[in-house]
């Protein structure tokens, strides 16, 4: 009976020693995805106003589809046909 009370102190033990290992990893984990959402909401504001300054300069730089004509279009195609 000793024996088996010995066994299960130390299963228990192994069990504990396991569950609060577990349970740093998940802290850990928490706290570098916290980490990194922190860093890429901070990084957010900044990505979205460059990203609207690049459709801005885009859009006044360059032409639409919709102003070229048709003999630009056949032109291009007649070039890329070509090669």
């Amino acid at each position: 009976m000793e024996q088996q009370e010995i066994r299960q102190i130390e299963f228990d033990k192994r069990r504990e020693e396991k569950e609060k290992r577990d349970q740093r990893e998940r802290l850990e984990l928490l706290t570098i995805k916290h980490q990194s959402d922190m860093m890429l909401f901070d990084d957010l504001p900044q990505f979205s106003s460059n990203f609207m300054y690049l459709q801005r300069n885009l859009q006044t730089s360059l032409p639409s589809f919709a102003q070229l004509d048709d003999s630009e279009y056949k032109n291009d195609r007649n070039d890329s046909s070509r090669t």
